[in-house]
């Protein structure tokens, strides 16, 4: 699917067995038998999965702070907002490195990027799983990240700014 659910299951067999962590999949709709297909997929891999749907806000919060690890790996995804929610919860992402998780996931601040491979994205995984304090740090900077940079104000501002930039073009300037 477009979300890359089973990118990251196929990867996450390629994981240890003993080192290979419980997947979790959060989300406010499915696709009729996509979670079936995942359910199989994921048995075939040896990947503990649990799936959470129509999850709330107050849920997804609660998924995210648990969470050590965000993978996120979907298809032609303009910017992503849930990279940036589980920053903001002190969760560290790890994101192929293609659309908008580029302007949101800075490496080796807040998480890591790899290639749609997913050998490397496993490497990756288990690279971060391995050092607790380095993932609890890029989580830490990942939700000072989130409040600076990611803000409704911040927003407005820079909006605000383009608009002023092209007046200013308009008139000659």
């Amino acid at each position: 699917g477009v979300k890359g659910f089973r990118f990251i299951i196929r990867a996450l067999g390629r994981l240890p067995a003993d080192r290979r962590p419980p997947l979790v999949l959060a989300g406010d709709r499915e696709c009729p038998g996509e979670a079936e297909y995942l359910h199989a997929l994921a048995r075939e891999h040896g990947v503990e999965l649990t799936t959470h749907l129509n999850v709330t806000d107050e849920t997804l919060r609660s998924l995210y702070r648990r969470t050590r690890l965000f993978l996120y790996a979907p298809y032609i995804e303009p910017l992503g907002l849930t990279p940036l929610e589980a920053m903001a919860c002190g969760t560290p992402v790890l994101g192929v490195r293609e659309g908008g998780v580029r302007e949101t996931v800075i490496e080796g601040v807040n998480g890591r990027l790899a290639d749609r491979d997913e050998g490397q994205y496993a490497t990756v995984l288990q690279e971060m799983l391995a050092a607790p304090e380095k993932l609890q740090r890029l989580g830490e900077q990942g939700m000072a990240g989130v409040r600076e940079r990611w803000t409704w104000e911040r927003s407005v501002q820079e909006l605000l700014g383009f608009f002023d930039e092209a007046r200013r073009l308009a008139a000659g300037g």
